[in-house]
Protein backbone atom coordinates (compact mmCIF):
# COMPACT_ATOMS: atom_id res chain seq x y z
CA UNK A 1 0.00 0.00 0.00
CA UNK A 2 1.33 3.44 -0.89
CA UNK A 3 1.09 6.48 1.34
CA UNK A 4 0.09 8.64 -1.62
CA UNK A 5 3.61 9.95 -2.20
CA UNK A 6 5.09 6.92 -3.93
CA UNK A 7 6.48 5.39 -0.73
CA UNK A 8 5.41 1.98 0.45
CA UNK A 9 3.97 1.78 3.94
CA UNK A 10 5.43 -0.74 6.34
CA UNK A 11 8.88 -0.97 4.73
CA UNK A 12 10.74 0.84 7.48
CA UNK A 13 12.18 -1.44 10.11
CA UNK A 14 13.76 -1.12 13.52
CA UNK A 15 17.43 -0.18 13.32
CA UNK A 16 16.94 2.19 10.41
CA UNK A 17 18.49 5.65 10.32
CA UNK A 18 16.28 8.19 11.98
CA UNK A 19 15.71 11.91 11.77
CA UNK A 20 16.68 11.90 15.44
CA UNK A 21 20.11 10.43 14.64
CA UNK A 22 21.40 6.90 14.18
CA UNK A 23 19.27 4.09 15.51
CA UNK A 24 20.19 2.93 18.97
CA UNK A 25 21.61 -0.58 18.91
CA UNK A 26 19.48 -3.17 20.64
CA UNK A 27 21.29 -5.21 23.29
CA UNK A 28 21.77 -8.87 22.51
CA UNK A 29 19.65 -10.72 25.09
CA UNK A 30 22.26 -13.51 25.27
CA UNK A 31 25.20 -11.17 25.92
CA UNK A 32 26.53 -9.80 29.19
CA UNK A 33 27.69 -6.64 27.40
CA UNK A 34 31.36 -7.64 27.50
CA UNK A 35 31.12 -9.94 24.49
CA UNK A 36 30.67 -13.11 26.54
CA UNK A 37 27.43 -15.03 26.62
CA UNK A 38 25.21 -15.02 29.67
CA UNK A 39 24.88 -18.45 31.27
CA UNK A 40 23.01 -19.78 34.23
CA UNK A 41 20.52 -16.92 34.57
CA UNK A 42 16.83 -17.35 33.94
CA UNK A 43 14.14 -14.84 33.10
CA UNK A 44 10.62 -16.12 32.61
CA UNK A 45 9.09 -13.56 30.26
CA UNK A 46 7.58 -15.83 27.62
CA UNK A 47 4.05 -14.79 26.78
CA UNK A 48 4.49 -11.33 28.29
CA UNK A 49 4.01 -8.19 26.27
CA UNK A 50 7.19 -7.27 24.36
CA UNK A 51 7.37 -3.49 24.37
CA UNK A 52 10.70 -3.61 22.53
CA UNK A 53 8.58 -4.19 19.41
CA UNK A 54 7.17 -0.66 19.61
CA UNK A 55 9.08 1.64 17.25
CA UNK A 56 10.87 4.31 19.31
CA UNK A 57 10.49 7.10 16.75
CA UNK A 58 6.79 6.43 16.15
CA UNK A 59 6.24 6.29 19.90
CA UNK A 60 8.04 9.65 20.31
CA UNK A 61 5.92 11.24 17.55
CA UNK A 62 2.77 9.97 19.22
CA UNK A 63 3.93 11.18 22.63
CA UNK A 64 4.55 14.62 21.10
CA UNK A 65 0.91 14.77 19.97
CA UNK A 66 -0.28 13.59 23.39
CA UNK A 67 1.90 16.23 25.07
CA UNK A 68 0.51 18.90 22.75
CA UNK A 69 -3.06 17.86 23.60
CA UNK A 70 -2.38 17.68 27.34
CA UNK A 71 -0.92 21.20 27.18
CA UNK A 72 -3.72 22.61 25.02
CA UNK A 73 -6.51 20.99 27.06
CA UNK A 74 -5.44 18.96 30.11
CA UNK A 75 -4.06 15.46 30.68
CA UNK A 76 -6.77 12.83 30.24
CA UNK A 77 -9.18 15.27 28.59
CA UNK A 78 -9.77 12.80 25.75
CA UNK A 79 -11.82 10.55 28.03
CA UNK A 80 -14.18 13.38 29.04
CA UNK A 81 -15.20 14.67 25.59
CA UNK A 82 -18.93 14.43 24.80
CA UNK A 83 -19.49 12.07 21.89
CA UNK A 84 -15.80 11.12 22.04
CA UNK A 85 -16.13 7.92 20.02
CA UNK A 86 -17.66 9.58 16.98
CA UNK A 87 -15.47 12.67 17.27
CA UNK A 88 -12.17 10.77 17.54
CA UNK A 89 -13.21 8.47 14.71
CA UNK A 90 -13.87 11.54 12.55
CA UNK A 91 -10.53 13.06 13.58
CA UNK A 92 -8.78 9.77 12.77
CA UNK A 93 -10.29 9.81 9.28
CA UNK A 94 -9.33 13.47 8.75
CA UNK A 95 -5.68 12.81 9.64
CA UNK A 96 -5.53 9.66 7.49
CA UNK A 97 -7.16 11.51 4.60
CA UNK A 98 -4.67 14.39 4.84
CA UNK A 99 -1.76 11.93 4.93
CA UNK A 100 -3.07 9.96 1.92
CA UNK A 101 -3.32 13.21 -0.02
CA UNK A 102 0.39 13.86 0.63
CA UNK A 103 0.28 16.14 3.69
CA UNK A 104 2.74 14.72 6.22
CA UNK A 105 2.52 17.35 8.96
CA UNK A 106 -0.62 18.73 10.56
CA UNK A 107 -0.93 22.44 9.76
CA UNK A 108 -1.86 23.47 13.31
CA UNK A 109 0.75 21.47 15.23
CA UNK A 110 3.48 20.72 12.67
CA UNK A 111 3.35 17.17 14.05
CA UNK A 112 2.93 14.05 11.90
CA UNK A 113 -0.62 13.29 10.75
CA UNK A 114 -0.08 9.59 11.45
CA UNK A 115 0.93 10.41 15.04
CA UNK A 116 -2.35 12.31 15.39
CA UNK A 117 -4.13 9.30 13.88
CA UNK A 118 -2.32 6.97 16.31
CA UNK A 119 -3.56 9.10 19.20
CA UNK A 120 -7.11 8.87 17.89
CA UNK A 121 -6.81 5.07 17.72
CA UNK A 122 -5.40 5.01 21.26
CA UNK A 123 -8.32 7.14 22.44
CA UNK A 124 -10.87 4.92 20.69
CA UNK A 125 -9.25 1.82 22.19
CA UNK A 126 -9.11 3.46 25.61
CA UNK A 127 -12.79 4.41 25.40
CA UNK A 128 -13.71 0.87 24.40
CA UNK A 129 -11.67 -0.62 27.24
CA UNK A 130 -13.32 1.78 29.71
CA UNK A 131 -16.73 0.64 28.43
CA UNK A 132 -15.71 -3.04 28.50
CA UNK A 133 -13.54 -3.66 31.57
CA UNK A 134 -13.84 -7.42 31.04
CA UNK A 135 -11.50 -6.98 28.07
CA UNK A 136 -8.75 -5.71 30.37
CA UNK A 137 -9.28 -8.61 32.74
CA UNK A 138 -8.98 -11.12 29.89
CA UNK A 139 -5.90 -9.61 28.16
CA UNK A 140 -3.54 -12.32 29.40
CA UNK A 141 -5.83 -15.09 28.11
CA UNK A 142 -6.44 -13.30 24.81
CA UNK A 143 -2.70 -12.73 24.37
CA UNK A 144 -1.98 -16.42 24.98
CA UNK A 145 -4.63 -17.32 22.39
CA UNK A 146 -3.17 -14.85 19.87
CA UNK A 147 0.39 -16.16 20.38
CA UNK A 148 -0.79 -19.76 19.93
CA UNK A 149 -2.58 -18.76 16.72
CA UNK A 150 0.49 -16.88 15.47
CA UNK A 151 2.76 -19.86 16.17
CA UNK A 152 0.37 -22.16 14.30
CA UNK A 153 0.25 -19.82 11.29
CA UNK A 154 4.03 -19.46 11.28
CA UNK A 155 4.54 -23.23 11.50
CA UNK A 156 2.21 -23.76 8.52
CA UNK A 157 4.00 -21.05 6.55
CA UNK A 158 7.42 -22.56 7.28
CA UNK A 159 6.12 -26.03 6.40
CA UNK A 160 4.87 -24.66 3.08
CA UNK A 161 1.22 -25.51 3.69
Amino acid sequence: MSNGRGKKLGQQVRGRPSARGPARPRPDPTSRGDGSLATGGLKYDGGKLDFSLVDDDAEAETAAVLTYGATKYEPGNWSKVDGAGDRYYAALRRHLHAFRKGETLDRETKLHHLAHAACCVHFLLGLDLLANPDLLASLEDRMAFALDAAREIRAKRLAGT
